[in-house]
Protein backbone atom coordinates (compact mmCIF):
# COMPACT_ATOMS: atom_id res chain seq x y z
CA UNK A 1 0.00 0.00 0.00
CA UNK A 2 1.41 3.34 -0.98
CA UNK A 3 1.37 6.28 1.26
CA UNK A 4 -1.71 8.33 0.94
CA UNK A 5 0.60 11.36 -0.31
CA UNK A 6 2.74 10.74 -2.54
CA UNK A 7 3.88 13.21 -5.12
CA UNK A 8 1.87 12.17 -8.18
CA UNK A 9 -1.05 11.86 -5.62
CA UNK A 10 0.10 15.46 -4.00
CA UNK A 11 0.07 16.84 -7.96
CA UNK A 12 -3.90 15.18 -8.72
CA UNK A 13 -4.40 16.88 -5.77
CA UNK A 14 -3.50 20.46 -6.55
CA UNK A 15 -4.77 19.56 -9.92
CA UNK A 16 -8.02 18.66 -9.14
CA UNK A 17 -8.37 21.78 -6.56
CA UNK A 18 -7.30 24.04 -9.20
CA UNK A 19 -9.33 23.21 -12.20
CA UNK A 20 -12.74 24.39 -12.19
CA UNK A 21 -14.05 21.05 -14.07
CA UNK A 22 -13.58 19.35 -11.20
CA UNK A 23 -15.81 19.55 -8.15
CA UNK A 24 -13.46 20.65 -5.75
CA UNK A 25 -12.18 23.82 -7.83
CA UNK A 26 -15.52 24.94 -8.23
CA UNK A 27 -15.91 24.76 -4.60
CA UNK A 28 -13.04 26.60 -3.71
CA UNK A 29 -14.01 29.03 -6.21
CA UNK A 30 -17.53 29.78 -5.06
CA UNK A 31 -16.23 29.99 -1.83
CA UNK A 32 -14.19 32.55 -2.12
CA UNK A 33 -15.71 34.79 -4.68
CA UNK A 34 -19.24 34.42 -1.74
CA UNK A 35 -16.67 35.41 1.04
CA UNK A 36 -15.10 38.12 -1.27
CA UNK A 37 -18.94 39.51 -2.10
CA UNK A 38 -19.60 38.82 1.76
CA UNK A 39 -17.19 41.40 3.26
CA UNK A 40 -16.25 43.24 0.69
CA UNK A 41 -18.35 46.45 -0.07
CA UNK A 42 -18.11 47.08 -4.17
CA UNK A 43 -19.20 49.73 -4.34
CA UNK A 44 -16.30 51.05 -1.96
CA UNK A 45 -13.59 49.85 -4.45
CA UNK A 46 -13.41 52.66 -7.08
CA UNK A 47 -13.80 50.19 -9.85
CA UNK A 48 -14.39 51.57 -13.54
CA UNK A 49 -17.91 51.37 -14.72
CA UNK A 50 -17.06 49.85 -18.11
CA UNK A 51 -18.90 47.66 -19.95
CA UNK A 52 -18.52 46.36 -23.07
CA UNK A 53 -22.02 45.31 -24.12
CA UNK A 54 -23.73 48.42 -22.96
CA UNK A 55 -21.06 50.51 -25.50
CA UNK A 56 -21.43 48.18 -27.92
CA UNK A 57 -25.30 47.59 -27.26
CA UNK A 58 -27.01 50.69 -25.16
CA UNK A 59 -27.51 48.17 -22.77
CA UNK A 60 -26.13 45.10 -20.60
CA UNK A 61 -28.23 42.49 -19.28
CA UNK A 62 -25.67 41.56 -16.44
CA UNK A 63 -24.86 44.94 -15.36
CA UNK A 64 -25.58 45.62 -11.34
CA UNK A 65 -25.11 41.90 -11.02
CA UNK A 66 -21.74 42.23 -8.78
CA UNK A 67 -23.85 44.82 -6.67
CA UNK A 68 -26.81 42.52 -6.24
CA UNK A 69 -25.08 39.37 -5.29
CA UNK A 70 -23.31 41.26 -2.94
CA UNK A 71 -26.19 42.95 -1.43
CA UNK A 72 -27.90 39.57 -1.49
CA UNK A 73 -24.91 37.68 1.14
CA UNK A 74 -25.66 41.00 3.52
CA UNK A 75 -28.87 39.12 3.39
CA UNK A 76 -30.72 42.51 1.84
CA UNK A 77 -33.20 40.96 -0.76
CA UNK A 78 -34.67 43.56 -2.34
CA UNK A 79 -31.85 45.84 -2.56
CA UNK A 80 -30.64 42.98 -4.40
CA UNK A 81 -33.82 42.58 -6.58
CA UNK A 82 -33.40 46.24 -7.50
CA UNK A 83 -30.46 46.19 -8.65
CA UNK A 84 -30.39 43.48 -11.24
CA UNK A 85 -33.29 41.15 -11.30
CA UNK A 86 -31.07 38.40 -12.61
CA UNK A 87 -30.30 37.78 -8.80
CA UNK A 88 -33.45 35.52 -8.85
CA UNK A 89 -32.04 33.50 -11.64
CA UNK A 90 -28.49 33.05 -10.68
CA UNK A 91 -28.71 32.78 -7.18
CA UNK A 92 -30.63 29.04 -7.45
CA UNK A 93 -28.36 27.92 -10.44
CA UNK A 94 -24.88 28.78 -8.04
CA UNK A 95 -26.68 26.91 -4.91
CA UNK A 96 -27.58 24.02 -7.03
CA UNK A 97 -23.70 23.88 -8.47
CA UNK A 98 -22.35 23.99 -4.60
CA UNK A 99 -25.21 21.33 -3.00
CA UNK A 100 -24.06 19.27 -6.52
CA UNK A 101 -20.50 19.68 -5.70
CA UNK A 102 -20.53 18.80 -1.85
CA UNK A 103 -22.38 15.89 -2.92
CA UNK A 104 -20.03 14.75 -4.91
CA UNK A 105 -16.70 15.46 -2.98
CA UNK A 106 -18.72 13.39 -0.16
CA UNK A 107 -19.07 10.19 -3.21
CA UNK A 108 -15.67 10.08 -3.63
CA UNK A 109 -14.07 10.62 -0.01
CA UNK A 110 -16.70 7.47 1.58
CA UNK A 111 -15.28 5.67 -1.86
CA UNK A 112 -19.23 6.29 -4.24
CA UNK A 113 -21.01 4.90 -0.81
CA UNK A 114 -24.52 6.83 -1.79
CA UNK A 115 -25.82 9.24 1.52
CA UNK A 116 -27.97 6.41 3.77
CA UNK A 117 -30.97 7.99 4.99
CA UNK A 118 -32.23 6.77 8.69
CA UNK A 119 -35.76 4.94 8.34
CA UNK A 120 -38.02 4.43 11.35
CA UNK A 121 -40.95 2.12 11.46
Amino acid sequence: MEPPFTKNRLTALLFDCLSLGSPVGRLIVCLLGMGVLTFVDIGSLGLPDFCLWEKLVGYCPADGTMRALNALLKGKLLLAIEYNKNVLLTTPIITGIVLSDLIEIYRRITGGQKIKSERRN
